[in-house]
């Protein structure tokens, strides 16, 4: 049994933008890990709207396991409960990526109509296991090993080369290849091209209700690179085969 947090705003990081749900995407070595550690690293990603404002939390599927329909089905039921007007809600779906498909596909009811002063959190380890119509309806986040949240200020060359990115999710032709290779030579390590790729999906999802089926397409097929650049491979070459196949299926 998960006991209820406490969170300070001096401890937690992110703002939470009410009745956006939100996807965290938490290392990948956290399926082995106890509950404690997800409620920690949850607990700490979080801070509340206004100086004011209680969180109340909400924890789904303390167990790690398979999510069944009807446990989606009871927590759509107590979110229609309203809060009070100084609280926030945090529902928060623990290893929300192991749920079936039907099991997800009755939690969609909750994403299209959030309740007010209430957010949905998905906290998976695995985001191409949630299906499309999840990831276009939220936004998402990506926690680091540390535990802290991958918002630290960039320098300018990244900004830029993540400006480019942007540029070529939307218009896979304004980009040319060998502006792409010049942009995947510069990231030789394995930190500095997930940070690359975790900012781009972010920025893909920022406007999830106008995301495209080629958008999707596009985030299914990155999430493929970004869990091969924790195998022992060359980011460059990983960013390379990326973007290059990705600019050559969509101008051919």
């Amino acid at each position: 049994m998960l006991t209820q947090p406490t969170v300070s705003s001096s401890t937690a990081t992110t703002q939470i933008n009410s009745g956006l749900p939100l996807i965290l995407v938490l290392p990948n070595d956290f399926t082995s890990q106890p509950v404690e550690k997800w409620q920690n690293l949850i607990t700490q990603t979080f801070r509340p709207v206004t100086s004011a404002s209680t969180l109340e939390w909400d924890w789904i599927n303390a167990e790690l396991e398979s999510i069944t329909v009807e446990t989606f089905r009871e927590l759509v039921g107590r979110l229609s409960f309203g809060v009070g007007p100084t609280t926030h809600r945090l529902a928060v779906v623990l290893a929300a990526d192991l749920a079936p498909v039907q099991a997800q596909n009755a939690l969609l009811k909750s994403l299209e109509e959030p309740p007010a002063r209430t957010t949905l959190v998905l906290a998976v380890t695995n985001l191409a296991s949630l299906l499309p119509t999840i990831l276009s309806r939220c936004q998402v986040q990506y926690a680091t090993a540390d535990l802290a949240p991958v918002t630290e200020p960039s320098p300018p060359e990244f900004l830029a080369d993540l400006k480019i990115l942007t540029q070529f999710s939307q218009k896979p032709g304004s980009v040319t290849y060998s502006q792409l290779i010049q942009l995947a030579s510069r990231y030789k390590d394995r930190v500095s091209a997930k940070k690359l790729l975790q900012h781009w999906l972010e920025s893909i999802s920022q406007t999830p209700s106008t995301l495209s089926l080629s958008q999707l397409k596009l985030t299914q097929v990155s999430l493929v690179s970004l869990a091969q650049l924790d195998q022992n491979l060359s980011p460059t070459l990983v960013l390379e085969e990326l973007w290059l196949s990705w600019r050559a299926s969509q101008t051919t």
